[in-house]
This record gives structure tokens, sequence and C-alpha cells, in this order.
């Protein structure tokens, strides 16, 4: 397995999911792209092992993760693909390990909680973000050179927006397996997210790249999108599928790229 082969196969797997926002894409300078690809990968694959693998026993699942914790901590790669990438990104860019430790421990929290992960209060929805969401923006800044501490603050917001929004997006599916992520009314959660998301977007100003700041932009409009169809669905009550992007939304995620700050 050379180097080359697993920044690919992560490249691969970040364009194989579907996400509100683009990852990794043709907006990016090269040199960025395949980093965040693998930071992409790990991070799917700790999502996968804490809510797709509901089969296996919890303690299987918790050594899963504790081996993607060893792997960022620089242990044997084991020939995988994404363990390869990673490390190197880590290494070139040292960025610090317990960034990714935040997000496993996110991962471990869903993992632990099975199907009774009840959020009580809006505090409990960003503190649980600190962890699942905000230090993927943490090291996109990273690998940008770009981490101050404004721009993290920025970044942070976006970040738990976005997380927010996939929550909604995926209430419905949630509530019936026992799980609520949202303590509040549609409506205030709305009115909420709107408010990071125009505060978070701040953190465009702050990245040195126009093509990165592109990538952020089209990040911001993909989630101000998203959330402005759950707005309508909810007052409409127009049913319960999943709200997604479609190519009908592109005339406003391009009213909204072309808007300027």
């Amino acid at each position: 397995m050379t180097l080359d082969d697993a920044y690919i196969h992560c490249v691969a797997i970040a364009r194989s999911h579907y996400e509100n926002f683009p990852v990794a894409s043709i907006f990016l300078p090269r040199e960025l792209r395949i980093h965040v690809a693998a930071v992409y990968a790990i991070a799917r694959m700790g999502d996968d092992i804490a809510d797709e693998h509901a089969d296996q026993k919890l303690e299987e699942r918790m050594a899963a993760l504790d081996l993607l914790d060893s792997v960022v901590d620089g242990a044997d790669p084991r020939d995988e693909p994404v363990f390869i990438a990673v490390q190197h990104t880590i290494k070139s860019f040292r960025l610090h390990p317990s960034l990714f430790h935040r997000l496993f421990e996110a991962f471990r929290r869903d993992a632990a909680g099975g199907l009774n992960v009840v959020f009580g209060t809006w505090n409990e929805v960003l503190e649980y973000c600190h962890y699942s969401a905000n230090p993927v923006g943490e090291i996109i800044l990273s690998l940008s050179g770009s981490a101050t501490p404004q721009a993290i603050a920025y970044s942070n917001d976006v970040c738990t927006a976005l997380q927010i929004t996939n929550f909604l997006q995926d209430r419905d599916l949630d509530m019936s397996r026992g799980r609520n992520y949202v303590p509040l009314t549609i409506e205030e959660t709305v009115q909420r997210t709107r408010l990071l998301f125009r505060r978070g977007r701040n953190v465009i100003r702050c990245v040195p790249s126009l093509r990165l700041k592109i990538e952020l932009k089209a990040i911001v409009a993909g989630g101000e999108t998203i959330l402005d169809k759950i707005d309508k669905s909810n007052l409409r009550s127009t049913g319960r599928n999943r709200i997604t992007l479609t190519p009908g939304d592109f005339p406003s995620l391009l009213l909204k790229l072309m808007k300027p700050l």
C-alpha cells in the first residue's frame, strides 16, 4: 500500500457519501484536498462504528474506537489505507491528536447510549457538538495555517450549526429509535441555528486561500439551504421524508455563494 494509494482511497470515501456540504471538493487546493479527505475518512470510520454496527457487542465497538485513538497517536497503521493517510497528515501538519480524540469521544457516547441518547437542554446539544463537530473545523483551519482563536470560535459556530442541522434532518428517524438530539421545538432550533451560521460565516474572512474561502462559503451555503428547507417543510407539514439537497437547490446555493459577507 503506497501513500498515494492510501490518499486515493480516502478521496473515494469522501466522494461516496452524501453530505450537506462539499467534502474535499475541487474548490480546495489539491495539496489540502487529500488531507481533508483523510480526516473525513477516519471520522466516517468512527461514525460507522458507533451507528452502523449495532449488531456488534458494545465491547467490540469500543475496542474499535480505541484502535482509532491509538492510530492517531502513532500506532502501527496495519496497512489500512485510512490509517496510513491520516498518520501522514497528522505528522505533515503537526496536528494535535487530541482533536481526533474529541471526535472519537462523541462516537463513544453514541455507541454507549445505544437507543437512549436524549438531550434535555440546549447546553447539552452544544456540549456534544464540542466533541462531534467542532474538532473537524479546527483541523481544517490547522491544515491551512489559519487556526487563530478568533477563526476557531467562528468555525465552532459553523460546525455546531451543521451538526444541529443534521440532527433536524434525522429527527424523525432518531425519535423512532428512542433518540432525541433536539430538545427544543423545531422553530426555536432553526432560529438558534441560523444565528450560529450567521455569526460563524465570518470564518471565511480568516483564511488566506481564495479556494478555501470558496469551499467554506459552499459549506455554509449548503447548511443554510438545508435549514431553509427544514423550516419550510415544518411549516407546511409536508411529510417525513429526509430532506436533502437536490439539483433544484442549485439556484439558491448559487445566490448564497455570490452573496458578499
